[in-house]
């Protein structure tokens, strides 16, 4: 059996997505018979080659952030060469995993339509589920033993992948998603003094904070 995580994030290697990833993989020792094959999107130059591999047998499960509501551009890149060769994947299991850094799911709601839209009504794939990791953003600070629950719900995803069956329709709420944020966390946050602190620490990482109060479209 052959399992491709499909890594949709810019950060490639470095990735949440790629943590993800070996959570939901760490039990494939438990498989003999598995083999797991790991695809990079943001190395657009190979993505053609990409497509010929996986038009053999492997169940698809796609991981990336939300960007903007959306996807990442590389992964609207890698559907659309996909969909030129949608006669090699008819019928082929697919799952997707996304993650943000807002702390609600509703964002992720239009994408995760459209995730199911695609794979059925274009490409005509099997799809099984996606889940929904809202507010993953302190992968990037937090060590892995502090998403220890977190964790074990991804590594028990991978006998539901294995067998092609069809994800728990909860699945993003048992990673502790809320639909939205109550009242009372919409009072309290913009106030905390800390709200801030990783966002603002990515601006300095990347000599942009200085940019911070332009208004290029007021």
């Amino acid at each position: 059996m052959k399992l491709a995580v499909i890594n949709g994030s810019p950060r490639g290697e470095k990735s949440n997505s790629k943590k993800i990833g070996a959570w939901i993989t760490s039990q494939q020792g438990l498989h003999n018979d598995l083999t797991v094959d790991t695809y990079y999107l943001f190395k657009i130059n190979r993505q053609d080659a990409y497509i010929e591999d996986l038009s053999g047998t492997y169940i698809l499960l796609f991981i990336f952030p939300l960007y903007v509501d959306s996807m990442p551009g590389i992964v609207k890149l890698f559907f659309e060469k996909l969909e030129q060769k949608k006669q090699a994947f008819g019928g082929r299991p697919v799952y997707f995993v996304i993650h943000s850094g807002f702390p609600e799911l509703i964002h992720s709601r239009s994408l995760e339509r459209y995730l199911k839209y695609y794979a059925t009504k274009i490409m005509d794939m099997n799809h099984l589920g996606t889940i929904i990791w809202a507010g993953s953003e302190p992968l990037q600070m937090a060590p892995d033993n502090f998403f220890r629950k977190k964790i074990i719900l991804f590594e028990g995803q991978l006998a539901t992948i294995l067998t092609k069956k069809r994800l728990p329709e909860d699945i993003s709420e048992q990673l502790g998603g809320k639909e939205h944020i109550s009242k009372f966390q919409s009072i309290i946050y913009p106030i905390t003094p800390f709200k801030d602190f990783y966002w603002n620490s990515q601006l300095k990482k990347n000599k942009a904070k200085k940019l911070l109060k332009n208004q290029p479209y007021a």
